[in-house]
């Protein structure tokens, strides 16, 4: 009986060890299971990050442009050529006299643009 109980005691020490290996195998295999959704969802919080970031400035150059429209209104070429032939005395220099130390008859004139020149 004691070579009996030998092979029994090895057969059940190789029992354990096949068993302690086929835990680590599915320990490990749940590690990398885990390291694998961990990394997609590293990536997908960069992806939503990388696309915030675009929407924000998306949204703000939209509001930029929707402001420079609002300071600079866009004319048309009917509307320039309208200004030029139609009121040109916008573009007209008006003399106004000169408020300077002396003011005489041979004071220089002073020929501002007008202050329609400035109106958008």
């Amino acid at each position: 009986m004691g070579p009996m109980k030998k092979t029994s005691e090895v057969d059940a020490i190789s029992l354990e060890k096949k068993t302690m290996a086929e835990k680590l195998k599915n320990i490990m295999e749940i590690k990398t299971a885990r390291e694998k959704r961990d990394k997609e969802l590293d990536d997908l919080n960069a992806l939503r990050e990388i696309l915030d970031a675009e929407e924000a400035e998306a949204k703000n150059s939209q509001m930029i442009l929707e402001n420079k429209k609002a300071l600079f209104p866009a004319w048309s070429f009917d509307q320039m050529q309208n200004e030029v032939i139609g009121e040109p005395n916008l573009f007209w220099l008006e003399p106004k006299t000169s408020f300077d130390i002396t003011n005489d008859v041979e004071c220089q004139l002073d020929f501002p643009i007008t202050p329609r020149a400035f109106l958008f």
